[in-house]
Order: C-alpha cells, then structure tokens, then sequence
C-alpha cells in the first residue's frame, strides 16, 4: 500500500504544534478568570501600585493676551504648560492615549473670562496647593490660575455641574434705559451674520 503524501504529515504536524502552543495560554486564562471572580466576590478593586491617582479643579481667567484663540487652542496651550511645569498628567487608554483634560465648556473666539473651569487628573500625590505652585512658573501671558481644589475621582463630569454664565458686554454707543429693557423684552433678536461672501 501506498504511504500518505509526505505535505498531510507536515499540516498535521503543523496543527499539532499549533494545539500543543495553545493549551498554556488557556490554562493561564482559566487562572486569571478564577482569581478575578475571587476578587469581585471579597469587593475588592484592583488599582496599580504604581499609578496614584488625583483629579483637582482648576479655575482660570482667559486675559486679553488669549482672548483670540479657539477652544482647541486653548486646549493645546494647557497641554504645552502641564510639560513645561512637568505634571505627570493620567491619559487615555487605547490607540491613540490623550490627556485626561475635562472642560466645563468652550467660551467663544474674542470673549475673555474670569472663571474658566477645567478639571485635570494627574498621577502624583501632589497637594491641590502644591499643583497650583507647580503651574504658576509655566502658565503663558493671558492665563492666570485663580482657584485649584481636590475632587473625588468618581465625582460627576464638570460639564454637568455648569447651570449658567454671566456675560458683560462693552457697548460703544450711549443706549438708554429703555432700549435695554426693550431689549431684555424681546421674545427674539435677528441679527445677520456674514461668512465666506454670505449673509444669513
């Protein structure tokens, strides 16, 4: 009788090998499934040792040195400041990791403030006063750290927290009393807007 093409041993060799490979990294997976149900059953909560946690609170003044830059901008431009004063910010996981940054909301180009809000989660057991010294050397022209406090890390996002803004507006001409309140009365105020050769 014939013998078997020598290629079917070799695929069944190969096959084999592939099982033979396989079986630690299923053992190891039934381990770690064993421990993990040991740990949710005792409530226990696995954090890295290495990994310390903090979320503070920032409040910060957008001056007129800034007052021209988008909120993406402003984003990169907090972002420069956290290297240059060395913070050891917390990231994203994934692909693509970012800086774990949460703005309470985006004010608008021209517009400055006295209570922007953005809270930033670091890996350091530095104190919320300690952070806000660390900052101050490398903070650029036009932004000013007013406030930083300690929020629990589980605490709901700032964005949730904002009810209302107040808004000052410099008027160029003399209004009188009675066209602001007429103003305040008005069910709506059309006004046109003007952009790329449009007018809406």
């Amino acid at each position: 009788q014939a013998a078997a093409p020598q290629h079917h041993d070799a695929r069944v060799g190969r096959r084999h090998g592939i099982l033979a490979r396989r079986e630690p990294a299923a053992d190891c997976s039934d381990r770690l499934a064993q421990c993990r149900d040991q740990l949710l059953a005792h409530g226990t909560r696995v954090v890295p040792s290495r990994q310390v946690m903090r979320r503070f609170r920032v409040v910060f003044s957008k001056g007129e040195a800034v007052r021209y830059i988008s909120h993406l901008d402003l984003m990169r431009t907090w972002e420069r400041t956290f290297r240059r004063a060395r913070v050891r910010l917390a990231h994203t996981q994934g692909f693509n990791p970012r800086p774990r940054l949460i703005f309470a909301a985006p004010l608008p180009v021209g517009t400055t403030s006295q209570a922007e809000i953005v809270d930033v989660i670091v890996e350091d057991e530095v104190t919320a006063e300690g952070f806000r010294q660390q900052l101050r050397p490398a903070l650029p022209p036009g932004i000013e750290v007013l406030e930083v406090s300690d929020v629990d890390l589980d605490a709901p996002q700032i964005m949730a927290n904002v009810l209302s803004s107040d808004y000052l507006a410099d008027v160029e001409e003399m209004v009188d009393q009675a066209g602001i309140e007429a103003f305040l009365a008005s069910a709506a105020v059309p006004y046109e807007r003007k952009r790329k050769g449009h007018t809406k």
